[in-house]
Parts: C-alpha cells; sequence; structure tokens
C-alpha cells in the first residue's frame, strides 16, 4: 500500500510539473537566477548573469504584453550597466521607454540611458537629450531633480564641480553674516 502512496504522489508530481505553464517555469528560472546571484559575496559568476540576462529578455520577447516584461527588461540594462557593456543596457534600457513608456518602469530606464551616454559612453549630446526627454515626460517624477542636477552639471570635471560646490558655500555664509 504504501508503494502505491509513494508511486501515486510521485505521478502527481510529475503531472503538475508537466501543466506548470511556460511563462510559469520562465518566472521561477529567473527568480531561482536571481536568488543564486543576491546570495554570492562580492563579484557575481559571469556566467549566472549572462544566463539572468538572457532569460529576462526572452521572457520579454516571449511574454512582450505581459506587466513583467518592462520590469524584467530595465533588470536587465541595470545587470548590463554593472557589467560594464553600456551598448546592451541601453537596447534593453530603450525596449523599456520605446514599447513600454507607459510603465511604471519607463522613467527609471530612460533616466539611466541619460546616466549611461554621460558616463559610460562619454556622448553628452545624447545625454543631454535624454535628460531633457525626461523632464518633459516626467517633470514630477522622484528622478526629476537628479535629471535637472545632470543637465546642469553636464561635461564639467570634477574640479569644476568642487569649484562651484565652494563658491556656492561661500556665499551662503555671506548671506548668513549679513
Amino acid at each position: 500500500m504504501n508503494k502505491l502512496l509513494a508511486l501515486s504522489l510521485i505521478i502527481i508530481g510529475v503531472l503538475f510539473a508537466a501543466c506548470s505553464s511556460p511563462r510559469k517555469r520562465a518566472v521561477e528560472n529567473i527568480t531561482k537566477l536571481e536568488k543564486e546571484i543576491s546570495t554570492q559575496a562580492g563579484k557575481p559568476d559571469t556566467v549566472k548573469v549572462a544566463e539572468l540576462t538572457s532569460a529576462y529578455r526572452d521572457f520579454a520577447v516571449r511574454y512582450a504584453a505581459d506587466s513583467l516584461a518592462p520590469v524584467y527588461l530595465l533588470r536587465a540594462g541595470g545587470l548590463f550597466m554593472n557589467a560594464g557593456n553600456a551598448l546592451k543596457a541601453v537596447e534593453s534600457l530603450d525596449q523599456v521607454t520605446e514599447k513600454y513608456g507607459s510603465s511604471a518602469q519607463a522613467p527609471q530606464a530612460l533616466f539611466l540611458e541619460g546616466f549611461i551616454f554621460e558616463n559610460m559612453l562619454g556622448n553628452l549630446s545624447k545625454a543631454r537629450e535624454l535628460y531633457s526627454q525626461f523632464l518633459i515626460r516626467y517633470p514630477k517624477h522622484d528622478l526629476a531633480d537628479d535629471a535637472q542636477s545632470s543637465l546642469s552639471n553636464l561635461g564639467k570635471t570634477p574640479e569644476q564641480l568642487v569649484h562651484e560646490f565652494e563658491s556656492a558655500a561661500a556665499d551662503s555664509i555671506k548671506k548668513i553674516k549679513k
């Protein structure tokens, strides 16, 4: 009798696994990879990161209408950016802003594109364009102040920024003393 019960449980488990949707399996795989990467100390395993970014992008292709598609594309963009792959990061982020412009992830994707063009690719004119677009599209977003600051400081050296900060601080002290 115990063998029959065990066999029944195995069959039910196999049927359950076989019946789970491909979408659900994709999400489970992504979740598993995210957990594996997040538990790694130091620099994550590049093979796992590549597997995860591929899983994110595959999901967005297969389930383009799914609400997780822009979430996963934004995450892929962030992973590519952190790995130093600016072009793939921009590619993923651009998909968010172009295909999912009304999603909650679109503002952050657009801001990150500007950041990448400014800081990783050194294309200040494209960065200016993207930050300006951000301010037009999302003037009340939490990142609007950051976009404005980035625009104001675009192309300035660290030394210039320190000098401006020191000058502003000195002016403030003079005003307080008056």
